[in-house]
């Protein structure tokens, strides 16, 4: 089973996998958030084709980040407002006429909080 699997069905996994796919959601949203406003359909473009799934009518604000972007699904009518992070290693999906805040925070892993319970069969940190 690989990681990615493990992490989707909510097992102990390493992120190293697809550790590549995470630093390339950090470059895309660096390049997101450098939209002009003024650019408006192709900011929205531009999530349309970086999360998973969207409705026609997404809007987000500035200062977006997450941790892929691909296992995000978002419905119709959509908003973001400044400062959004979305830990997106495990599956995201956001209804119809959905509005969040600032500063929004949705956290689908983590990782124990007793160093033991990170290793791995051979000792290692996970």
């Amino acid at each position: 089973m690989t990681e990615k699997e493990k992490c989707d069905l909510g097992l102990m996994y390493s992120p190293m996998e697809f550790i590549g796919d995470m630093f390339a959601a950090r470059d895309k949203c660096t390049e997101y958030n450098g939209i002009p406003y003024s650019e408006t359909e192709k900011r929205v473009d531009f999530i349309k084709n970086f999360f998973g799934k969207t409705g026609k009518n997404v809007t987000v604000e500035n200062g977006f980040k997450c941790n892929l972007g691909y296992n995000i699904e978002v419905g119709e009518n959509f908003y973001c407002n400044f400062n959004c992070t979305i830990y997106d290693a495990g599956k995201v999906k956001i209804g119809d006429n959905v509005m969040f805040g600032p500063c929004v925070t949705l956290c689908t892993a983590t990782h124990p909080t007793k160093a033991r319970e990170r290793l791995n069969e051979k000792g290692e940190e996970l």
